[in-house]
């Protein structure tokens, strides 16, 4: 993979080209900058809007910042014309993916609920939490997604390989392959110390026309080895948003993004949703960096720990200085035109999909 830096010209000149030749009929997705909370939005041709996660409560008991991310979601949503989201997808119950949805409720309306079912996590500060989300989705229609789960909005497929801790029984087509980067691989006990919700997080596998985007949530290193050891259950993917907000190691245990998974993934652009102090780093770049397709690497913020990667900054949502809250924006074409752009500096690379079996 080789990333090159860019004047802030071309980068808005090549934004300006990326934009006039966008279609009505491209699946939208954008990345909203959370700070180190989660939120994807999705907008379909046919005007179908899907939220994935939805960041932390505003105030100063947000994960990261004081930054109210339910309203930051919103203004992304607005931007694409979007009024209400069709379907909300929370892929597990802690407060850096759920809290924002009370707020986020006030501002849009929100229709149909999916998640995993039931809290799995104990305590008083988890169960506020989940009740807290009951409370934000009472009367909804809601649905509780199991691995092997399929569910069309408009033109895009969600393919559930993982919902509350259980993997899909077998491999998706195109998938079947033993995965060589397992051996030596063993278990990580240790990850259940940062919450019984991690592991239990919805993984799901969109598909747009020819274009494969993965979403595992939190997942961690040994639901993630169900997934892809001894065999690869899922198959290589075009778009990658990295588990966990891009972290490998965090505390002294092994993850997420374990070099097994990241292997059979084999992405051709990731789409890091990392905050300036959470995820991310050089250790995270230089794990895909050995993934032989990779032509893309976006992260929503740049660290402290790689504030020297320079090849990264035209690629870069937010910087470590000034203004923040920029999102990375992607449109798919059915035929698999994938095109990111930078909100920050307008900055936009294309890429060709693979096409899958």
């Amino acid at each position: 993979m080789r990333l090159r830096s860019h004047s802030w010209v071309l980068s808005c000149a090549a934004a300006l080209f990326l934009a006039s030749n966008a279609s009505a009929a491209d699946l939208k997705m954008v990345s909203v900058d959370l700070e180190g909370g989660a939120a994807t939005i999705y907008l379909t041709p046919e005007g179908q809007s899907l939220l994935v996660d939805s960041g932390s409560p505003p105030g100063p008991a947000s994960t990261m910042s004081t930054t109210d991310d339910s309203a930051r979601i919103v203004a992304a949503a607005k931007k694409l014309g979007i009024t209400r989201f069709n379907y909300f997808l929370i892929t597990h119950y802690h407060r850096d993916h759920i809290g924002g949805l009370g707020a986020l409720i006030e501002k849009m309306p929100v229709e149909n609920i999916l998640d995993h079912g039931v809290t799995r996590e104990e305590g008083p500060a988890a169960e506020a939490t989940y009740a807290a989300y009951l409370k934000a989705i009472e009367g909804r229609p809601r649905r509780s997604l199991k691995a092997g789960d399929v569910v069309k909005i408009g033109s895009l497929t969600l393919d559930v390989v993982i919902s509350d801790g259980v993997p899909i029984a077998q491999a998706r087509p195109g998938a079947g392959a033993a995965n060589p980067a397992c051996a030596g691989s063993t278990d990580n006990s240790d990850y259940i110390k940062l919450g019984e919700e991690n592991p239990r997080s919805v993984g799901v596998l969109f598909t747009y026309g020819v274009t494969r985007i993965l979403s595992l949530g939190d997942l961690t290193w040994n639901k993630e080895r169900e997934l892809y050891c001894p065999i690869d259950k899922v198959g290589p993917v075009d778009i990658l948003l990295p588990g966990h907000h891009g972290i490998t190691v965090f505390r002294d245990l092994v993850l997420s993004n374990s070099p097994f998974a990241v292997a059979a993934q084999d992405p051709l652009v990731v789409v890091m949703g990392n905050g300036p102090v959470k995820g991310g780093g050089p250790e995270i770049l230089a794990r895909f960096k050995k993934s032989p397709r990779l032509q893309g690497f976006w992260p929503a913020h740049q660290t402290a720990m790689d504030a020297k990667e320079g090849e990264l900054l035209d690629y870069t949502a937010n910087l470590l200085v000034g203004q923040d809250g920029f999102a990375t924006a992607v449109t798919v074409s059915d035929t698999g035109q994938i095109t990111v752009t930078n909100e920050r500096n307008g900055f936009g690379k294309t890429y060709r999909a693979r096409l899958h079996k």
